[in-house]
């Protein structure tokens, strides 16, 4: 598996976790990227250092329950 392919499978399992969600857990979702990562010039999410990045994938598992 290439690093692309890697990358491309882990943002559409994400993706799909999050359009699963009910409002109020999209809501903190949001709130965790947006204090945490940031959107460069192409509209990606950029995470500001690699805990920012641990520390959304960890809120992310336990609000899912993962």
């Amino acid at each position: 598996m290439t690093p692309k392919e890697l990358y491309e499978g882990i943002d559409y399992e994400i993706t799909q976790v999050i359009k699963s969600a009910d409002m109020a857990t999209k809501q903190k979702i949001a709130d965790l990227l947006e204090s945490c990562s940031y959107m460069d010039d192409f509209g990606h999410v950029v995470f500001k250092n690699w805990d920012h990045a641990t520390e959304f994938i960890d809120r992310l598992m336990l609000e899912f329950k993962l």
